[in-house]
């Protein structure tokens, strides 16, 4: 990372955590040329600070590049594998059963 963090920016441990849940580029065409712990770091500054995608810091990658990546991911259901294996991992981390109490839909 080549600029000062922000508060929202994921820890190097909690990018390990998630980092092989994100789709990998495959296939044909250009290739991936974006960092996606910046993209995701950017989604976690526009969700803590609230702003519009067109106010993202000039510091982060582009607003439409974000933005097309977050629509992206909320339809393949990203964010809630993301929340469900986060989930796990504090339940068994505290010695509980890995499933939890609660279902939601």
């Amino acid at each position: 990372m080549s600029r000062l963090p922000y508060p929202s920016d994921l820890s190097d441990d909690e990018w390990a955590l998630i980092k092989l849940l994100l789709p990998v580029h495959q296939g044909v065409g250009h290739p991936q040329e974006v960092n996606l712990r910046e993209i995701v770091n950017a989604i976690l500054y526009w969700v803590d600070n609230g702003i519009k995608w067109r106010a993202m810091p000039h510091d982060l990658p582009n607003w439409s590049t974000v933005y097309d990546y977050y629509r992206r991911w909320v339809k393949m259901g990203l964010w809630d594998q993301i929340n469900e294996h986060l989930v796990k991992l504090v339940s068994l981390a505290e010695g509980r059963d890995e499933q939890p109490s609660y279902k939601h839909g």
